[in-house]
């Protein structure tokens, strides 16, 4: 990688992928009440690897390596109902969401 020429290196850099997925369901349950549930799924992908070389005055240079890889997920989920009548509506519903680093 570095040569005796190189006073101070680096080489390397980041990969970043993202995965996701989502569904929704709207649907009337009666003529008052009206449904909605989904969810959503995403997947992260980082890779990150750096080398860096410093420079010094025998020729040989120290390396120094940094390597991260990880894979954190995302996830959520909700229901949603709302009732209504002429004289009032009421909207009921719950998240839940869930993530690992």
């Amino acid at each position: 990688m570095p040569d005796a020429g190189c006073v101070s290196c680096s080489y390397g850099g980041e990969k970043f992928t993202t995965r996701s997925i989502r569904a929704d369901i709207q649907s009337p349950v009666t003529d008052h009440n009206y449904m909605q549930v989904g969810g959503s799924f995403i997947r992260h992908d980082i890779n990150y690897r750096q080398i860096d070389a410093f420079g010094g005055n025998s020729g040989i240079q120290p390396l120094t390596t940094q390597v991260y890889r990880a894979k954190p997920i995302e996830a959520g989920a909700y229901a949603q109902s709302t009732i209504e009548y002429d004289f009032i509506k009421v909207v009921l519903g719950g998240r839940f969401d869930y993530g690992v680093a």
